[in-house]
């Protein structure tokens, strides 16, 4: 009996009622976002029974002292959504369900909107507290191969960087995409990595972002192309795992988005604030463990970096 559990960020806490951006030296406590993925109705049951008293954390290999636990589900969040221009055109059949799910985010929640284009980041909206004019703000993808990004990864690093200065919420990006970088010539490829997604993971990690990522097909693509199709897959895997979030793929294409918004809703509906005291110090890398007091999986990235 097992209830998936995904670490999804680490952020400071100057106090338990406000928060400051990134890792910063001498801070006192940590925030730790958990989100809890029930499968069934079994295992969500068992989630609901969590008290604070539950959890335990290690940093570093050793245990520290968790000061709080409490659900955020219904809180605010700050959330960028992202879409790739030069996808089929059947994703622009999605977006009434890519603006469904803006519109409802919790009241309070800031939002974004973006295309990774052909150049560089294009912004439609920059963040705002007006559900309504974000969600207006998508427009349809022009499905051309002329549109497509030199690397997506780059333009993510600066999507991500748009967090700078936002409120201390819950930080989330939804990516819409194939995965597929050119500057890593696939025909040379020795890994199925761009070696960006390090990049861009390490832009989300350091602001405290989950990424979700969902696969489509660019168009003007041979779907038969497995390489480039398996190498951008793992590429947005990559990005997903490793900044606590989650990827959505069916195959080398999609029929639709309603299920990927489904697992999202009850993604973002049990997701849990855990807020430890720290006794490491000095900068660099630290590992974070988190592990309950009942037979339960926990899923959760590494750990952070505490910047300068």
């Amino acid at each position: 009996m097992a209830v998936y559990l995904a670490l999804l960020a680490v952020l400071i806490l100057p106090s338990l009622g406000s928060a400051e951006a990134g890792i910063k030296k001498n801070q006192e406590t940590k925030g730790i976002l958990v989100t809890a993925v029930a499968h069934n109705e079994r295992t969500r049951e068992i989630a609901r029974k969590l008290f604070p008293e539950d959890f335990a954390v290690k940093e570093n290999g050793r245990p520290q002292k968790v000061i709080s636990a409490q659900k955020v589900g219904l809180e605010p969040a700050v959330v960028a959504v992202i879409l790739q221009d030069n996808l089929v055109m059947s994703v622009n059949n999605e977006l009434p369900e890519i603006r469904k799910f803006i519109r409802s985010l919790p009241e309070g929640s800031r939002v974004m909107t973006g295309y990774l284009s052909s150049g560089s980041l294009r912004t439609r909206q920059d963040f705002t507290a007006d559900l309504e004019k974000a969600a207006k703000s998508l427009r349809i993808i022009p499905g051309s191969s002329f549109m497509s990004p030199y690397s997506p990864f780059l333009q993510l690093r600066d999507a991500f960087k748009k967090f700078e200065g936002q409120p201390e919420m819950r930080r989330i990006a939804l990516v819409v995409s194939d995965g597929l970088d050119f500057s890593a010539r696939l025909r040379r490829l020795g890994s199925p990595f761009s070696a960006y997604v390090g990049t861009a993971v390490a832009e989300a990690q350091k602001r405290g972002i989950s990424v979700y990522t969902i696969y489509a097909p660019a168009a003007g693509r041979r779907r038969s192309y497995r390489r480039a199709v398996n190498s951008g897959q793992s590429n947005l895997l990559k990005l997903a795992d490793q900044t606590g979030g989650e990827s959505f793929m069916t195959g080398s294409s999609f029929v639709t988005f309603d299920p990927y918004f489904k697992e999202l809703k009850e993604i973002f509906e049990n997701q849990w604030y855990i807020v430890y005291s720290s006794s490491n110090s000095g900068k660099g890398y630290r590992s974070v463990e988190v592990v309950t007091d009942f037979d339960i999986d926990l899923q959760h990235v590494d750990g952070y970096r505490v910047r300068d």
